[in-house]
């Protein structure tokens, strides 16, 4: 993620160490064949539940392993008739994965979105498909 946060603020490790800390309690290691590959973050608030953090690491990107995760939280959401909210740096290619799996925006600045997925008009597709 270093240079995806280097595209919008100068790297300070201290302020990367507190990110990585919010939540810290709700982590959960990605792990694919007996190897860690990543970290996953979600929590689950009153009014909906928030993607803290995925990350993968570089080797196992592009393979659908987030969009998994992603759609695995999706059911759970709809079983649960929450949105899920997150927010995203502006340069991480990520954005393009979140708004195929119909995150939409609801609040941007000059370096991230926030966004939110509805379980209520989500996958309402010509297929008729009406839950994930």
């Amino acid at each position: 993620m270093r240079t995806v946060v280097e595209n919008h603020y100068p790297w300070d490790d201290a302020a990367q160490r507190d990110r990585v800390l919010i939540h810290f309690e709700h982590a959960k290691v990605i792990v694919l064949d007996g190897t860690d590959i990543g970290l996953w973050k979600t929590f689950l608030r009153s009014d909906a539940i928030e993607l803290v953090q995925i990350q993968i690491s570089p080797p196992y990107q592009g393979k659908g392993i987030g969009q998994r995760l992603i759609r695995d939280l999706q059911a759970e959401a709809w079983n649960q008739g929450l949105p899920i909210e997150l927010h995203v740096f502006r340069s991480n290619r990520a954005v393009r994965l979140y708004a195929s799996l119909g995150f939409r925006p609801v609040k941007e600045d000059e370096n991230s979105f926030s966004l939110r997925w509805l379980p209520q008009i989500a996958y309402q597709n010509p297929r008729g498909r009406s839950s994930p």
